[in-house]
């Protein structure tokens, strides 16, 4: 899934797998262990109240390439839960902090995704 020029939070991304075209917004960009990762929600459900979040790594290539392996999910997932956790804690969030990431592990262990 090839990636043509450096993308954002907010910005919109079109993710190609052989025929399939997915079009993708970027949620959060982090950097963990010196790898680059971006969570992505799928556009159609940008809006809605819960969201399927997918976690895919920069290659070195510039292509993007989803986690798969379970170790490395889980550590690069955590990033995200701690930072969720932290905005809620700071109001910065409609949620309540004490159900963040709440299901995520067993919706994460399922194809890799979660939801949000």
């Amino acid at each position: 899934m090839a990636m043509q020029e450096p993308i954002e939070v907010g910005d919109p991304v079109t993710l190609v797998d052989g025929e399939d075209e997915r079009d993708f917004r970027v949620m959060y960009e982090f950097e963990h262990n010196g790898t680059r990762y971006f969570a992505l929600v799928p556009e159609e459900q940008i809006n809605d109240e819960e969201q399927d979040v997918f976690l895919f790594r920069l290659e070195e290539d510039g292509s993007l390439a989803p986690v798969e392996d379970e170790d490395e999910f889980n550590a690069a997932w955590q990033v995200i839960e701690d930072a969720y956790q932290t905005l809620a804690e700071e109001g910065v969030l409609d949620g309540d902090a004490d159900d963040a990431g709440e299901d995520d592990e067993a919706d994460a262990a399922d194809g890799r995704e979660a939801k949000r």
